[in-house]
Formats: structure tokens, sequence, C-alpha cells
């Protein structure tokens, strides 16, 4: 498990309530990657495990539950999505999608 990551996105969800008083959702997977790789689909992410599948299914559901609430309440928001590399040059990598709507 990668506490520094879930500290860190802890850190900077108690920075933006700070900020604009509104606190933000944040979802956590506690598996370890080599258990479910949730950035990846069901297939290759459960590794055909019906566990790891349910989990996977658990967490899209409370991203897909988020999204929902965020956009009845604020018309739209904006997704992080944190995680750790271990890149031996020590790498930052910042990544987006923004469509076009």
């Amino acid at each position: 498990m990668d506490f520094f990551t879930q500290n860190m996105t802890r850190l900077i969800a108690n920075e933006l309530e700070k900020k604009t008083g509104k606190r933000p959702y944040v979802i956590i997977n506690r598996l370890h990657r080599s258990k479910l790789d949730a950035n990846r689909e069901v297939e290759h992410a459960a590794q055909g495990i019906e566990d790891a599948i349910q989990a996977w299914n658990n967490f899209s559901e409370f991203i897909l539950k988020a999204k929902s609430e965020i956009e009845t309440k604020m018309g739209r928001g904006l997704f992080f999505d944190i995680h750790g590399q271990s890149h031996p040059q020590m790498w930052l990598e910042l990544g987006y999608v923004i469509s076009p709507e």
C-alpha cells in the first residue's frame, strides 16, 4: 500500500476544503496494485479473480456516485487521480483528459 500517496491525498483534500469551504470527495483504493489495478479495465485490473472484480465494481460505483452528486450539486467538477510511481528518476507525472464538452 502507498501510504504516502494516501496521506498526500488527504492533505490536498484538507487544503481544498480550507480554500473553498467545500469538502471534496475522496475515494481511496486500499488494495495493493498487485491485487487490483483500479486504473485498468476490469479484465486486466482484476485478473479474473472474483473478489477483485467485486472490488473493482465497488470502486467504480463510488466514483460514478460521486460524479453524479457533483454534477447534481455543482453542475461540474474536477477529478484528481493521485497514485504513486516507482520511477528511479523521481519524476512527477501530470496527466489530464479534457473533453470538448
